[in-house]
């Protein structure tokens, strides 16, 4: 997979609560980038993952927190099902579950 930002390096992000416009429209760019995708991939496709992990830290971000989690929780079991808990995807899944975690306001898990 090709080198790509950190999750937590999306330009102009906003933080839980902070329903602006912009993080919406962040929000609805990203399931635009999604739905073209996966008209010719795999759920689980590496470069599918890529960006369902960063829509579920965007949708965070915009203050949909019970709609990230649950989008973040279904990308890590798709991932570790489909290529194994040390694939490559999976880590960026569980990279992107510890991002959205922390802007829920979990504590880290150790």
């Amino acid at each position: 997979m090709p080198d790509r930002p950190a999750l937590n390096e999306t330009p102009g992000a906003q933080m839980p609560g902070a329903r602006t416009p912009d993080a919406e429209a962040q929000v609805g760019e990203g399931y635009s980038r999604l739905l073209g995708l996966l008209a010719d991939h795999e759920p689980t496709d590496p470069a599918v993952v890529d960006v369902r992990a960063r829509q579920a830290v965007a949708v965070a971000r915009a203050g949909r927190l019970d709609e990230a989690l649950y989008q973040v929780d279904e990308l890590v079991k798709d991932a570790e099902r489909a290529s194994g808990p040390e694939d490559a995807t999976a880590v960026i899944a569980r990279e992107a579950q510890a991002q959205v975690r922390e802007l829920a306001g979990f504590p880290a898990e150790g």
